[in-house]
């Protein structure tokens, strides 16, 4: 490794600890992020062609937090930095994110279903009110435990049906099942599948009004 780039290494970890004092976490995220933050430094960080150490080490920030089941979400990280890094957003932590658990080979067991539908939201171009009723409805789900075993892409694209359908006037929905399967990833089947099992645990919780039937 160059000085060079032994400096950027240098930076990114220092990024890493302001980040998680920022946090004021009870977990001890740092040993794990770093670990995480040096691969990706060993890799050439060329994974994330296009974004700064800043935006790696947040990223890096957020897959250790899954890895140490105590997992944070993108938009709570991209309020830990500092305001002059305002550039890094939730959408780009996600994204990184992403990056580094597929270079990584570390697996989609880390996808969190708030993360995968916030990602596609942004493709939908949703606008805030609907990305706010869809995090709703994840977080009542997961309480709900409604769907243990599903993988975080199905989840996120099952309640982006629900909260379509609340949404919409026609019969399909505010966005179409094909359109909601293009961007989380996930069959129309299987959005189908699960739909019915999240709507009425988002009901129980208050997170839908009656407006959805199914």
């Amino acid at each position: 490794m160059s000085d060079w780039s032994k400096k950027r290494l240098v930076k990114g970890l220092k990024y890493i600890d302001t980040i998680v004092n920022n946090l004021d976490t009870s977990t001890n995220l740092t040993p794990k992020v770093t670990e995480l933050y040096r691969k990706a430094a060993k890799e050439g960080i060329k994974m994330t062609t296009g974004y700064g150490l800043k935006t790696l080490a947040a990223g890096s920030v957020h897959v250790g937090s899954r890895m140490e089941s105590a997992p944070i979400d993108a938009k709570t990280i991209a309020n830990a930095v500092p305001r002059k890094d305002d550039h890094i957003t939730e959408s780009t932590v996600i994204k990184v994110s992403k990056q580094l658990r597929d270079s990584l080979d570390l697996g989609a067991v880390l996808a969190d279903p708030a993360d995968v539908a916030t990602q596609a939201a942004d493709e939908l171009n949703a606008s805030d009110q609907f990305r706010e009723h869809t995090l709703t409805l994840i977080n009542a789900v997961k309480t709900k435990q409604a769907t243990v075993g599903v993988k975080a892409s199905t989840i996120a694209g099952a309640s982006i049906y629900v909260v379509s359908l609340m949404a919409g006037t026609g019969k399909h929905g505010y966005y179409t099942q094909s359109e909601i399967s293009r961007a989380v990833g996930v069959s129309e089947i299987s959005i189908r599948n699960t739909y019915r099992q999240i709507a009425p645990a988002g009901r129980e919780a208050d997170a839908l009004g009656s407006e959805v039937q199914i």
